[in-house]
């Protein structure tokens, strides 16, 4: 038993050692053998075959299927060149578990085109022939390629056919092929890293179809003449590349259904886009697009839901990102560095939704973001600085929504809504620019902007609004404006402001908001400060209203000129070095009223003059030298229940003005009312005048005017008349309790008093006529009511006897 055990094993290792005879562990090419299918032939599952530098001519293919290596021993793989024909050099059978190194694997193949996902019948019907043309077909479950170039003169450098492949290639370049470099069929997988996939004369690699997922790490695609990896049909995989030059995209995604995921890529100088999604899903995430490329992303048609987060863009020369068609798109954490030109980001389409979120435009001369034609996206915590170029341009009835975004040291345009954009802006900041903070421009243009700063702005205004646009700012700040804090232009123009702030820091030559060319304007709860003009409508048919507004420390708080009109309620001026309001102009108007109405401490409070009129109805005008000044031919002013107060003038009426008063209060004046100039009239319908004003009404120099039921008291001098043919009429009046004189005629002056009582005066001094009608209308009967004449008047009948006292100096 003993002897036949051994005999056994003497019989079993002949047989392996004929066998490693037969079947060697490694093959050299040509030492051992004379051809490549030769030494795949003999050499033993899992052994080596070296080939040594040169080139061998493989005239039909090569069919792997067992495990085995196969490596070139020159010091390049271009050393070693396996040379095919029309069909595959390597056909990688299902258990060939090869390994393939330092080889030049290329064969002359035969044309197919590059299918589309539209054309994926076709494709199907055509694999076959594109598979048995690649260079390399592999169908094995696991193959790898190490340090290998693979080229095909009209086809494809490798054809990955079965679901389930998951060849590995490290470090091999696949180029100049007359096709597609790699291409993956459905559900083909695999590992492609630190390779070159370069000068294809179509896609780098394509790959698509249920199941496909390959893993792309570190590899290079250049210089193609179409995409760098083309995308479609049912498919995933991951993305770490590096595109540079291609003529088509970088990548492409062709199909709603694919959805890879690309991150950790770099993108350079292409012709056409970095990435493109068309009607697809993916995931971008910490990409960087850089050179000049039409777009570096570009996302279109309404099955596109896209991620995108941690980008980087700069020097593009046309568009950082696309979204167009309906496409569905979220932008976080983008960064847009030294882009050169063109536009950041560009939105367009009615059904394109598009959420922004955390991006930067540092030191970029570009567009930041276009959006038109109806689009509506959601951007949010936006940033631009040292930024040239304009920051938002939004037309073709865009609708954004904008909020906590700002631009800081901006040489161009903040933003420009045109061609009927609207849209809402909240929490935005424009501080430090050379343009306008925002433009607004043509028919149906209408934004509404809230909590907003425009500050800084060096030459040009904080907002232009023009050509019909219209528009809604609440909670907004216009400050240090070296134009006009804001400028209005044009008929249709319609803007309104809530609780907005205009103001500089120190009085210049700057207007506050300028209204010009038909424009009109709503301001409710604003505070302007600090303008040459707090507000100026400066043409016919401008119009603006202001309620509860308050004009402090300006030169001059409100302005309108040539026709302009304006109504005010409840608004303040104070404190401003001119006039708080000042209206000039044939057909220039304005209306003010409401019981908290004020205009205090003003160099000048109103002054309407050269034609302009005004209604002053319940307001009060304190501390100024001229409360309301009423100057020039056909000037008309109607003040209603107002209060004059601790002025120096009253209401100054002159050179020919007409001022029409009623229910008014003066005290604490100087002079309550003052009427002077020929051609000047006045009327005053139930006034009262006092206490303490020095002098309560006087007409001078050829004035008239018309004084009904007025109470004068308890000042110096209640009525002067001065000058020839000054005559005044009185009607009603009472004059009482005057400290000096309850009727002052002086240097001519005259007047004409009907049913008035003059009583408990001082004195009644004349150096002309008194007319006087009826002895009953005066009751002289206080101390010292006397009329003192002179000697030259004419008879006095009518007088009570005993009343009246000539003058005999």
């Amino acid at each position: 038993m003993k002897k036949l055990q051994f005999v056994f094993l003497i019989l079993l290792f002949c047989s392996i050692s004929l066998d490693s005879q037969a079947h060697p562990l490694q093959l050299e090419i040509p030492k051992d053998v004379r051809s490549l299918s030769e030494a795949i032939e003999q050499i033993q599952p899992r052994g080596e075959i070296l080939l040594s530098p040169g080139t061998y001519e493989i005239l039909t293919t090569i069919e792997l299927s067992k495990p085995l290596k196969i490596r070139g021993t020159g010091n390049d793989p271009g050393e070693v060149v396996l040379q095919g024909k029309e069909k595959n050099v390597f056909f990688i059978h299902e258990n060939g578990n090869v390994e393939l190194a330092n080889l030049t694997i290329q064969n002359e193949g035969t044309f197919h085109p590059t299918p589309t996902q539209e054309e994926k019948a076709e494709f199907e019907k055509h694999s076959q022939a594109i598979a048995n043309s690649a260079a390399v077909r592999i169908q094995t479950p696991f193959c790898k390629f190490s340090g290998c170039i693979i080229s095909s003169v009209h086809s494809s450098g490798v054809v990955v056919e079965r679901r389930g492949c998951r060849p590995v290639f490290e470090s091999c370049r696949i180029e100049n092929c007359g096709s597609v470099g790699i291409w993956l069929f459905p559900g083909a997988e695999g590992v492609y890293a630190d390779c070159k996939i370069r000068r294809n004369s179509k896609a780098g690699m394509v790959y698509g179809g249920m199941g496909s997922s390959p893993n792309i790490i570190g590899t290079l695609f250049s210089d193609g003449l179409a995409e760098g990896i083309l995308i479609c049909g049912d498919s995933r995989g991951a993305i770490s590349s590096e595109f540079r030059a291609n003529a088509g995209a970088g990548i492409c995604v062709q199909s709603s259904s694919a959805s890879p995921k690309i991150s950790n890529s770099r993108f350079y100088d292409g012709e056409t886009v970095g990435i493109l999604f068309r009607n697809a899903v993916g995931e971008v995430c910490q990409c960087g697009f850089y050179g000049r490329l039409t777009a570096g992303i570009r996302i279109e048609g309404p099955r596109s839901r896209v991620s995108l987060t941690g980008t980087r863009f700069g020097d593009k020369s046309t568009r950082g990102i696309l979204c167009t068609g309906g496409a569905a798109c979220m932008v976080t954490g983008t960064v847009f560095q030294n882009q050169k030109e063109g536009v950041g980001i560009q939105i367009e389409g009615e059904n394109t939704r598009v959420q922004i979120r955390d991006t930067v435009f540092a030191e970029c001369a570009c567009t930041g973001f276009y959006i038109r034609d109806k689009a509506s996206p959601e951007i949010m915590q936006c940033r631009m600085r040292n930024h040239r170029g304009t920051g938002f341009l939004i037309q073709e009835e865009a609708a954004p929504q904008i909020r906590e975004c700002g631009i800081v040291d901006l040489e161009g345009v903040g933003f420009e809504f045109r061609s009927g954009a609207c849209g809402t802006m909240m929490q935005y900041s424009i501080e430090r620019a050379s343009g306008p903070g925002i433009i607004l421009a043509g028919t149906g243009t209408s934004p509404s902007i809230r909590d907003s700063r425009f500050q800084k702005i060096s030459s040009a205004p904080g907002i232009q609004v023009q050509e019909s646009a219209n528009a809604e700012f609440t909670n907004c700040v216009f400050q240090d404006c070296a134009g006009d804090g804001g400028h209005l232009s044009g008929k249709g123009t319609s803007v309104t402001f809530y609780s907005c702030r205009f103001g500089d820091s120190i009085t210049s030559c700057r207007n506050g908001v300028v209204f010009e060319k038909g424009a009109v304007g709503r301001f409710e709860k604003c505070k302007f400060s600090k303008f040459s003009n707090c507000v100026f409508l400066s043409d016919p048919d401008t119009e603006a209203e202001f309620k509860e507004c308050t004009f402090h420390e300006a030169n001059v708080g409100l302005r309108a000129a040539n026709g302009a009109k304006c109504s005010l309620f409840a608004v303040r001026f104070c404190l401003n070095s001119e006039f708080g309001m000042m209206l000039q102009g044939a057909g220039t108007s304005s209306f003010l009223s409401g019981e908290t109405c004020f205009v205090r401490n003003c160099q000048g409070g109103v002054k309407v003059m050269d034609g302009a009129a005004a209604v002053l109805e319940q307001c009060e005008l304190h501390k100024h030298p001229a409360a309301l000044e009423i100057e020039g031919t056909e000037a008309v002013v109607t003040v209603r229940k107002t209060i004059f107060s601790e002025n120096e003038v009253g209401v100054q009426v002159k050179n020919g003005a007409s001022g029409i008063l009623k229910e008014c209060d003066f005290k604490y004046c100087c002079t309550g009312v003052a009427a002077e100039g020929e051609g000047t009239y006045t009327e005053m319908t139930q006034c009262t005048l006092g206490p303490e004003n020095i002098v309560g009404i006087q007409f001078a120099d050829r004035a008239a005017g018309k004084v009904l039921e007025c109470q004068i008291f308890g000042g110096r001098i209640g009525i002067r008349s001065v000058g020839a043919k000054t005559i005044p009429e009185f009607t009603n009046c009472t004059v009482k309790n005057c400290r000096e004189w309850g009727i002052q005629l002086k240097d001519g002056g005259s007047g004409c008093f009907r049913k008035n009582t003059v009583q408990e005066n001082g004195l009644h001094e004349s150096s002309d006529v008194i007319f006087l009608d009826g002895s009953g209308d005066w009751d002289l009967s206080g101390s010292g009511a006397e009329l003192i004449l002179e000697e030259n008047l004419p008879a006095l009948e009518t007088l009570p006897a005993g009343k009246v006292k000539r003058n005999r100096q």
